[in-house]
Formats: structure tokens, sequence, C-alpha cells
């Protein structure tokens, strides 16, 4: 029925979000992306904004990630994206560019569903 990603599966979910709660995690997320949209400027910290990213794509579910936050750290993760994607095109490598277009994408799509609800 939930088919076979883990995030799905009731007892899955359920651990995630107890291990996102209990060890700060999705805390540890929001205050690293406040801290760099707080810079002016970026030295290297497009790999920050990735990892960030990650971490919203893979766990910023409704039943994984404090849903209380969901919404504004989706927002706050799109801001950064797109400011990394503001960046002068000699400050990002080239080939990463269709992989930031396609994750920008989705974190788009998952704040858009959780808004409709």
């Amino acid at each position: 029925m939930w088919g076979n990603r883990p995030w799905e599966n009731d007892r899955a979910a359920d651990w995630l979000s107890t291990l996102v709660d209990e060890s700060g995690f999705a805390e540890k997320v929001r205050k690293m992306l406040r801290c760099l949209m707080e810079k002016k400027e970026w030295d290297d910290e497009e790999y920050l904004v990735r990892a960030a990213g990650y971490c919203l794509l893979k766990f910023g579910h409704v039943y994984i990630w404090p849903v209380d936050e969901l919404s504004a750290d989706l927002e706050l993760t799109i801001s950064a994206y797109d400011r990394l994607l503001s960046i002068s095109d000699n400050q990002i490598n080239e080939s990463f560019q269709p992989q930031l277009d396609q994750e920008l994408t989705e974190l788009k799509a998952r704040l858009k569903s959780i808004s409709s609800r």
C-alpha cells in the first residue's frame, strides 16, 4: 500500500520523525541556512546549500519534518537555492546547474503540495 519508500511506511516514518525531533536535526539545518542567508558574500557555501537542500528533499515530508516548520524551512531552502543560482556562472560549476534546477523544482513542488492542504 505504501510503496517501497521508507518515509512513507508508518513505522519507518515514525522512527525518522523521532530521530529528526530528538536530534535537533531540523533546527540545525534551519540555523545553518539562516546563517548563510545573512552572509553578504558566499565563499564555497554552495555545497552547504546543496547539503541543506538534500536534507529537505529526503526528510522534508509532513510525517517526518516538524510539520509546523516545514513550509518556512522549504521557503528558506528555496531562497537559498535562488540566491545560489543568481551567483555568476563562473562561481558555479556548470555541471551542477541541471541538478540545482531539478532540486529547486522539487522543493517548490513540495511546498506547493503542503500549502494546498
